[in-house]
């Protein structure tokens, strides 16, 4: 890549604050913010934190039912753990499962629902659920999204492509408008897919190649399937790009070595969920292994489990419109804290993976079937059985009144490769730790022991 910016950097560096001021954004104020609260030496942190843990936890006993009951009933007293961070340990975990019983008495009780942003977890850490967001705490999840990308060598306005799912179903002019408007200002290519067979991987190569982005994003699998069909096909000539950030599963050791080596660019790590945003990151310039926790973003603590391994739990510092305190992600992890760390590093995770499947023989992502199916913004929730005679099963939970439209679009996007089935959300299976929600399983019929 050459050091000199391209024109749709310079279009960019124009663009972005324009964007800002248009959309009511400060993401570079608040990525300057974090990038000076990071770098600060460990005693300085741990003081900031400990005063923004304070202020959340006396924001969640004064203004959100959930805790303000939480601490009645269980006789915590809030003014105690806000003044000795160290007692946090005091208070009860919180989990996915009690989000989605607690619903509206998790949201700070001064705000508007209707003024919040809505982020949908996915299904690889467990049934979906809905998280808000304040305008300034979705800008902080972007700032730290940036400062993550700074850090493995990206600059603010360098070209980026971003791998995203074929929506199937029309854009509104607006959605497309405003859209095209924030790939300019980030200097950002859109590559839709819609399955991962070698047509499709193909047509991915040629668009990288031609484009020729100085980071791409996304899920390892996908741009390690990437790699495959590179290599059968004899390599390259020259990196299709100088970075691939992975997003949205575990990077696998081996995937990573593949990518690395036979797409010729360096790979980064972060952790992050539609909880908090990132909160994790390799530091390519680091002496230590691991994703160092960006303390300034969470707070960290690590449940034993008795696989040896850790559930990480995480108190998220900076959205107001749904204080988490103590959070069980379901993750099971590793973390290496030295005396001069803060939050320290994760250095193992577990889990948090997609599975692929076979419609109509072409190997299609459940988070491509995941992201089309949100589109529609009426599935509560969806798995698919595989297994046994026939095409595989798609069952969706959705309200009554929605049927019709969901059957109309899962036929318009995969014809007869799949049987559709509605369900209650009770009804679908949970396996492994804590009852962890996979969104392929085997039908009931074909699992071992089903009687024949």
């Amino acid at each position: 890549m050459s050091p000199r910016a391209g024109p749709g950097e310079l279009v960019a560096r124009g663009l972005f604050p324009l964007v800002e001021r248009i959309e009511g954004r400060r993401l570079r104020e608040k990525l300057a913010r974090l990038r000076a609260e990071q770098a600060e030496p460990a005693p300085a942190r741990r003081r900031r934190q400990a005063e923004r843990l304070a202020a959340l936890v006396r924001q969640a006993a004064a203004h959100v039912p959930y805790y303000r009951e939480r601490f009645r009933r269980d006789g915590i007293d809030p003014e105690a753990v806000a003044r000795e961070p160290a007692r946090l340990a005091e208070l009860p975990t919180l989990d996915k499962e009690a989000i989605l019983a607690a619903g509206p008495a998790l949201l700070d009780e001064r705000l508007e629902p209707a003024t919040l942003h809505r982020r949908r977890t996915g299904g690889s850490t467990g049934p979906a659920a809905v998280i808000f967001y304040t305008g300034e705490g979705l800008d902080w999840t972007a700032a730290a999204n940036l400062l993550v990308r700074e850090r493995a060598g990206k600059a603010l306005g360098a070209s980026e492509a971003h791998l995203s799912t074929a929506p199937g179903v029309a854009i509104p002019w607006r959605d497309r408008a405003r859209e095209a408007l924030k790939c300019a200002a980030l200097n950002r290519t859109n590559l839709p897919l819609a399955g991962l067979d070698d047509v499709a991987l193909e047509a991915l190569r040629r668009k990288l190649a031609r484009v020729r982005p100085a980071l791409l994003q996304g899920h390892p699998s996908t741009v390690h399937a990437l790699a495959c069909h590179v290599r059968e096909r004899g390599g390259l000539d020259r990196p299709l790009f100088a970075l691939f950030e992975s997003t949205g599963e575990t990077l696998d050791p081996g995937a990573r070595k593949t990518i690395a080596d036979v797409l010729g660019c360096r790979v980064i790590d972060r952790y992050g969920s539609a909880e908090f945003g990132v909160v994790a990151c390799e530091r390519p310039d680091a002496a230590r292994p691991g994703l160092e926790i960006l303390d300034a973003v969470v707070r960290a603590e690590a449940l034993p489990h008795e696989s040896g391994s850790d559930e990480l739990v995480l108190t998220g510092l900076r959205n107001p419109a749904m204080p988490l305190l103590r959070y069980r992600t379901g993750d099971l992890v590793r973390l290496a804290r030295e005396a001069d760390e803060v939050e320290g590093r994760i250095v193992a995770i577990h889990g948090r993976v997609h599975d692929s499947l076979l419609l109509a023989g072409r190997p299609t992502p459940t988070h491509v079937i995941q992201d089309r199916l949100d589109r529609l913004g009426c599935v509560e929730e969806f798995q698919i059985e595989v297994g046994g005679p026939g095409v595989p099963r798609l069952r969706v939970a959705a309200p009554e009144g929605e049927r019709e439209r969901v059957r109309r679009s899962v036929r318009g996007w995969w014809g007869d490769a799949l049987e559709l089935e509605f369900a209650a959300r009770s009804s679908f299976v949970r396996s492994g730790w804590r009852g962890k929600f996979r969104h392929l399983v085997v039908r009931p019929e074909a699992r071992p022991g089903a009687d024949r």
